[in-house]
């Protein structure tokens, strides 16, 4: 019994530590980027019957943290998800993020 919490100790601190760690990077990766180049991570809150966006709505660009969190703890668990639209299209050139998500991905 005492082995198996030490075993589960070790699990849970290997995750939180990648996952801090990945959080932390890809926070820099981004937060370094200017705003046009980061894409667009939210649609309009609202829209049209026909599903476009309406007229007067304006795209949110990412924010740093929601980013970095979301696709740290989506790279961990090699889920291939991330609340861009155009996937992480905007970040072929970060190099420190793709090292960062390539990571986790084998780590997880």
């Amino acid at each position: 019994l005492n082995s198996m919490r030490l075993l589960l100790c070790a699990i849970y601190t290997y995750q939180a530590v990648l996952l801090l760690l990945g959080f932390g990077l890809i926070y820099a990766a981004v937060a370094s980027s200017p705003p046009e180049a980061r894409g667009v991570c939210s649609y309009p809150r609202f829209s049209t019957l026909d599903g476009q966006p309406a007229p007067n709505a304006t795209e949110l660009p990412c924010r740093p943290g929601q980013l970095a969190a979301f696709v740290s703890i989506a790279a961990f668990a090699n889920a291939g998800m991330t609340t861009e639209p155009g996937s992480l299209e905007s970040f072929n050139e970060n190099v420190l993020m793709l090292w960062v998500i390539a990571v986790l991905v084998l780590a997880g």
